[in-house]
């Protein structure tokens, strides 16, 4: 979907017992200034507080709540009902600095070719403080398979076509079902 004010940009979060730190990210997400923002956030069956503050979002984002069916299956659902190009997965503890949305669209824009892009990004604490600036590597699917490593980390974007061609996060891995979709989508073309 294509305007004069860029793409439409889908950012879906899986949430589960985020209440802690779930606002913070959400208001992260919101204040982006990008003018074409639908973002998806997907309670996953929550025993804490995370409901009651999405309900505060109403009407300023997407939102539902079913039970557990783990995150996978919850970023599969957001991929699914979502309509943007590109889609962002943004998990409900990782807020987006200032500026990322418009600065990947920008960069797609200039990359027509590139199908997965990702930034630096900062490990922070409870308190949001920052741990650790971490410089991602240059993308190497033979690196990441070698060293089983999940190069595109937090803020990574991905154009629709490699969600459709892989088809969403398989819920067989718990643990590494990013992993495991980076591994399909880095045989389709350049990340």
């Amino acid at each position: 979907m294509q305007s004069a004010d860029g793409p439409l940009v889908s950012i879906v979060t899986a949430a589960y017992n985020a209440a802690p730190y779930l606002e913070e990210t959400i208001e992260s997400v919101l204040t982006q200034g990008y003018p074409r923002l639908e973002y998806i956030v997907l309670d996953d069956g929550s025993t804490d507080e995370t409901r009651a503050i999405l309900e505060r979002y109403t009407g300023r984002l997407i939102w539902d709540s079913h039970p557990n069916i783990g995150e996978a299956r919850t970023v599969n659902k957001g991929f699914a009902i979502c309509h943007g190009d590109p889609v962002a997965v943004v998990s409900a503890d990782d807020p987006l600095l200032p500026g990322i949305v418009e600065a990947m669209v920008d960069w797609f824009a200039s990359h027509p070719d590139v199908l997965v892009a990702y930034p630096d990004w900062e490990m922070i604490d409870e308190n949001s403080e920052v741990i650790q600036h971490i410089r991602t590597f240059d993308y190497s699917y033979r690196d990441m398979v070698r060293w089983h490593h999940c190069l595109p980390g937090p803020g990574a974007f991905i154009r629709r076509s490699v969600i459709d061609a892989v088809g969403g996060r398989d819920p067989r891995f718990r643990y590494v079902g990013d992993y495991d979709f980076w591994l399909h989508a880095g045989v389709l073309g350049p990340f």
